[in-house]
């Protein structure tokens, strides 16, 4: 791989790691289908309730997210460098697609009575 491209590999990473360290929405997002509460870091600085209020950062989070493991997924198979980790990145891209998907749904249908 050239610089230009171990760059982009790190800001792929990097656009995944942020927000799901600071956020944790994938986490969040299992807890929630388990019936667990999960405590994330971003409820340290903010309040709980911020996303329900601001939809459009949520969403916003979420497509950076989205983005990021797409790059990784593309930048993988460009590379054939291990089809478990595409298998891997598939199901994380599906799985946020889907917390992105459900969470525009829920958001609409609090937002109408």
């Amino acid at each position: 791989m050239t610089k230009i491209q171990k760059f982009w590999l790190w800001i792929s990473i990097l656009m995944f790691v942020i927000p799901e360290v600071l956020f944790s929405f994938l986490l969040s997002s299992l807890a929630g289908f388990s019936n667990k509460t999960f405590l994330a870091l971003y409820t340290l600085f903010i309040k709980p309730q911020f996303f329900t209020d601001h939809p459009l950062y949520l969403f916003f989070l979420l497509l950076v997210e989205c983005l990021g493991v797409l790059i990784l997924l593309v930048i993988n198979i460009k590379y054939k460098n291990n089809k478990i980790i595409s298998v891997l990145l598939s199901i994380l891209l599906f799985w946020l697609i889907f917390v992105l998907f459900m969470g525009y749904v829920v958001s609409f249908s609090m937002s109408f009575p």
